[in-house]
């Protein structure tokens, strides 16, 4: 009679145990998307359920080797034993880090959360033109932007003398010299703003330089079908270009030469655009 009682006690006290559902690691959403330079913390809320606390946290990364350097989740995170660390640094296109939880009862789980960057690279050249106050230009070599994530808009600033401040193709009519710059914004709302790209020197025609450069330069034949020759007058060129009736570049000519072949073009009208030293010189051409 007394070992059946001790018996049912047994069991009593063995029922009454409390019973814990296995331990489990949530580094947070499976994939982000990060502005590159932009911080974010890691880690679920919470970061460990179930299991017997208290749990240790563990941030790591696979090595990323650069050269004779590796870096290890500590180079990026501000601490990789804290449930919900910062992500200080961005690096490349996208990290990957996995976090491991250990209750009291040393049951391990492991997550992970993958972190993709939009990044941005800018070019540092830039494109000069020279037009004669109330002459327009066609604008369309593109950006000095490259990169960032799915469909991207553009703004070009300041927008004085655009029809179109959100192409990269567009016509531009400033009044007076001026830089324009571009802003890019990605499908993820990450944007970058380059330094000036298109950089416009406006001749006022009304001055008697501008009509004295005029004269010392000449083009023949005019009309003209395959050889095309011009004078100089001893003025330092930048650039020959044909360009068509609404501004478009046609054709680039080599400004180190006093000739160059047009046969490939067209019959129609264009103008051949001289940009010196002193301003810019643009004449009719008649291709036959």
């Amino acid at each position: 009679m007394k070992n059946r009682f001790l018996f049912v006690l047994f069991a009593i006290g063995v029922l009454s145990i409390p019973s814990h559902a296995q331990c489990k690691a949530d580094a947070g959403d499976s994939s982000i998307v990060l502005c590159y330079g932009d911080t974010i913390t890691l880690g679920g809320n919470p970061s460990a359920f179930n299991g017997v606390p208290p749990y240790t946290y563990s941030w790591s990364i696979e090595p990323v080797q650069v050269g004779a350097l590796r870096f290890y989740a500590s180079h990026f995170l501000n601490d990789t034993t804290l449930s919900n660390p910062e992500m200080t640094e961005s690096w490349g296109e996208k990290l990957e880090f996995f976090l491991t939880v250990t209750d009291a009862n040393n049951c391990t789980s492991r997550d992970s959360i993958r972190i993709l960057f939009s990044q941005y690279t800018i070019g540092l050249g830039f494109i000069s033109r020279t037009i004669n106050k109330g002459d327009s230009v066609y604008l369309n070599n593109g950006s000095n932007i490259g990169g960032g994530i799915g469909s991207k808009k553009y703004v070009w600033r300041p927008n004085h003398g655009l029809r179109d401040s959100t192409s990269l193709s567009f016509w531009a009519k400033p009044d007076s010299s001026i830089e324009y710059y571009l802003t890019v914004t990605d499908s993820v709302g990450c944007h970058v703003e380059g330094p000036p790209y298109y950089k416009i020197t406006v001749n006022p025609t009304s001055n008697p330089e501008a009509k004295a450069l005029n004269q010392r330069i000449r083009f023949f034949p005019n009309p003209a079908s395959e050889l095309l020759r011009w004078e100089t007058g001893g003025l330092k060129i930048n650039e020959i270009r044909i360009v068509d009736v609404l501004g478009r570049d046609i054709k680039i000519l080599n400004k180190d030469r006093n000739e160059g072949n047009i046969s490939g073009l067209p019959t129609g009208v264009y103008f051949i655009v001289f940009d010196t030293a002193y301003g810019l010189v643009r004449k009719k051409l008649h291709k036959l």
